[in-house]
């Protein structure tokens, strides 16, 4: 068993890898830089010279972390923003499928749609909406109106929380980023 040095292909350290007898190494498996493992990006292998040199500054990891953690909240966000919501039709609970933009869409023209009729005296028109369980609801367009808005509140939450998430991980010190949960609590 041999041990070495794991790099990227910027030529940044990314773990210690030990191989065992028979394996061969890549071009990314170096000797180890001195110390041993000394934290990710803290040292870059030189291709060139063929020494290991003091890697990226603290100031461009940190923005680094900084934009994953950013991403991971957007794509939490955006996993939210896609769920589907219970809501209360006249008839009991039901559930309003929000899988992708053609049923954001869908939801958007029916409330259009209420909110016109309600304005020009017709609220009582029954509205159908399709839902999760494929059951056509029938509803007057002004209580269409109250079920779009609970979507919406429902909606909102996960965009407020995204917010919050990502100025707490603005106000982060770098070296508390890695362990931030910003999976949690959603």
């Amino acid at each position: 068993m041999t041990q070495y040095a794991l790099i990227d292909n910027d030529g940044f350290f990314v773990e210690d890898v030990v191989l065992a007898a028979g394996e061969t190494p890549t071009a990314n498996h170096i000797t180890p830089p001195p110390g041993g493992d000394s934290g990710r990006y803290r040292h870059r292998w030189n291709r060139g010279s063929g020494v290991w040199e003091e890697g990226a500054p603290t100031e461009v990891v940190a923005a680094a972390q900084l934009a994953a953690k950013l991403a991971s909240i957007e794509d939490q966000r955006n996993r939210k923003l896609y769920s589907d919501v219970e809501v209360d039709f006249p008839s009991g609970p039901a559930v309003i499928q929000f899988r992708d933009e053609r049923d954001r869409t869908n939801l958007s023209n029916v409330t259009t749609a209420a909110i016109a009729l309600t304005m020009s005296g017709q609220g009582n028109t029954l509205i159908d909406y399709r839902t999760l369980d494929n059951v056509t609801q029938q509803v007057p367009a002004s209580q269409f109106i109250a079920i779009a808005m609970t979507v919406l509140t429902a909606k909102q939450a996960v965009v407020k929380a995204a917010w919050q998430y990502k100025d707490t991980v603005r106000g982060l010190a770098a070296k508390e980023l890695p362990a931030y949960d910003e999976t949690a609590g959603w």
